[in-house]
């Protein structure tokens, strides 16, 4: 047993190094590195999965079912609670758009399908709006379940062309780790490709297997395993963003993971070292429930309590996670077989057909007048409709007389078509989506509009060359950035509050510093969308004079929101 300890002792330490960072990642930033644990979780999982694959394999005793039920049983329980509790938590305090996409993450996480999820909807797990999200995290859940799927598949196929267990087992992984690497360095894909997908993850599961089956190597002296630990410390803790790329960082930390397991696994830690080990080693042994937990936690903290990180939510985040992960490491990660076969599959059916009633009903289960929403009048995609309407509008000018108003740009510029239709709704609107090709193919539209807009929902952005070319600048305005805080959730909680109405949200100093200087640059040709909002102490307009929200996700405006400009913007001197 004193062995096992041993041998458990520095991967124990390793994961929980990895989920503090995680944890402090994901709360609001806080560790800007710190996402790189998970490629660590992903090491030592392959470190202990192929090994223990092999060992079955060799005594004839493996049962693939047998062992995606093993697996199940200590993965399922957890994020079968979790999803329930947030579900409940999120018919009281989240908005619609909110829950309904709270209600699909339900539905991906029990499937361990989150990854695609995330894939194909957010697509960038740096979005500021993943605070948000209480189970976007399950996405490596995702990976790891896919894994364990497939990689036995792939072994027992191997054995049948290596009689050799170990051989194929080995060789096998060295094969998976190359293939999926060069996937990983491959410039065809994307990036949300490349962080949520198995196939491009892989090869950090398969060479934390590789650390274990290695034969024995000359080992460095045991008093040298920081030559790996404190580069792969600095890694976790400091910034990087501007001396390595993030491929590098995620192989860099693998690298170093795959090397402290590979050398100092039954090092004899002793004295200080031995004592960080152990005390690193209890948050690694619970870190699982840790993982699951802590963005559930982050994530309504945030949305509900506190606009903003402090110390004070801090602590209540550590202490609230802590006294939750300990209850669901102590009585959720291993559950009774029996218990858990009969209630674990009929609790996740029951929950599912839930979620997708209340994704199917676009997350309304009541009325929200500050949205203008009847939970009577609930639809899939309604909370896109009104931003996504200039769609339609993607059509060549008339021949009449009336002013040809062409609006190109991104969302934002859809924003600023609702706007002039709000106006006046015989105004002549045309929208072009923003690429380079959409311009080339669309010169002789671009040449016949009286008055071109352009906008792009990214801070800093300058008109492209391509479009100086075509238009000369009299005819070009340039639509300002816009910001109602980052999430409606901290406005929503406060309902019923004498002073709802009446609440406001601050701005970021980089976009009040981009707004100024964009309209220095533009000058008259420039519209600004936030100096009109702002209140006498700086602060931002979130409800419009009739008790209706500017925009529904902080983002993009709303019906309400848009008539709202158009009556405080000086319209009439553009487009006269």
């Amino acid at each position: 047993m004193a062995d096992q300890k041993q041998r458990f002792l520095l991967p124990d330490a390793l994961k929980g190094i990895a989920i503090i960072c995680v944890c402090l990642y994901h709360f609001d930033g806080l560790l800007p590195n710190g996402y790189l644990g998970v490629d660590v979780f992903f090491v030592i999982s392959g470190f202990f999965l192929l090994p223990g694959l092999l060992r079955q394999f060799q005594s004839g005793q493996f049962r693939y079912f047998s062992f995606l039920y093993g697996r199940l049983k200590r993965l399922f329980l957890p994020i079968l609670l979790a999803s329930l509790i947030c579900l409940l938590l999120g018919s009281f305090l989240m908005l619609p758009d909110d829950f309904e996409n709270l209600a699909e993450s339900v539905v991906a996480s029990l499937l361990f399908s989150n990854n695609f999820l995330q894939c194909v909807t957010t697509g960038n797990y740096w979005d500021p709006v993943n605070l948000y999200k209480p189970l976007m995290h399950f996405w490596y859940v995702g990976v790891l379940m896919q894994a364990y799927v497939l990689l036995p598949l792939f072994y027992l196929l191997c054995q049948r062309l290596q009689p050799d267990t170990r051989k194929a087992v080995f060789s096998g992984s060295v094969l998976l780790t190359v293939l999926s690497l060069l996937l990983y360095l491959l410039p065809t894909f994307s990036t949300a490709w490349k962080f949520y997908l198995l196939p491009f993850r892989i090869f950090e599961i398969t060479a934390g297997g590789l650390a274990a089956l290695c034969p024995p190597l000359k080992k460095p002296s045991e008093n040298h395993w920081w030559v790996f630990s404190v580069p792969l410390l600095i890694l976790l803790l400091f910034p990087t963003e501007n001396v390595l790329p993030d491929s590098c960082c995620l192989l860099l930390a693998v690298f170093l993971s795959c090397c402290l397991l590979l050398f100092f696994t039954s090092a004899p830690f002793d004295g200080l070292t031995g004592k960080l080990m152990r005390f690193f080693s209890v948050p690694g042994r619970a870190s699982y429930s840790i993982y699951v937990w802590h963005q559930a936690v982050i994530a309504f903290l945030f949305y509900s309590v506190f606009p903003y990180r402090t110390a004070l939510s801090f602590l209540v985040f550590f202490f609230v996670t802590i006294i939750v992960s300990t209850l669901s490491f102590r009585f959720l990660e291993r559950p009774p077989g029996t218990w858990f076969s009969l209630f674990a599959p009929m609790v996740c059916f029951v929950l599912c057909v839930i979620s997708l009633f209340i994704y199917l009903h676009a997350g309304v289960i009541r009325d929200v007048p500050e949205l203008g929403i009847r939970k009577d009048e609930a639809h899939r995609g309604m909370h896109s409709e009104y931003c996504d309407r200039p769609y339609a509008w993607d059509i060549d000018f008339s021949e009449d007389g009336a002013p040809h108003l062409l609006v190109i740009g991104d969302s934002y510029a859809r924003d600023w078509a609702n706007i002039l239709r709000e106006y006046d709704s015989d105004l002549e609107i045309s929208y072009l989506y923003y690429t380079e090709d959409a311009l080339q193919q669309n010169t002789e539209r671009i040449h016949r509009a009286d008055t071109i807009f352009f906008a792009l929902s990214f801070e800093n952005t300058r008109v492209p060359d391509q479009l100086r070319n075509l238009v000369p600048s009299d005819r070009l305005y340039v639509i300002g950035q816009k910001s109602f805080g980052t999430s409606n959730g901290i406005i929503y909680a406060h309902r019923g509050s004498a002073d709802y109405f009446e609440q406001t949200v601050s701005i970021s100093d980089s976009l009040l510093q981009a707004n100024k200087n964009d309209r220095a640059i533009y000058g008259d040709h420039f519209i600004d969308m936030i100096t009109p909002v702002l209140t006498d102490n700086g602060q931002v307009r979130v409800f419009t004079e009739e008790g209706r929200l500017i925009s529904q996700d902080c983002r993009h405006l709303t019906e309400a929101g848009a008539d709202y400009y158009a009556g405080i913007l000086p319209l009439d001197s553009v487009l006269s």
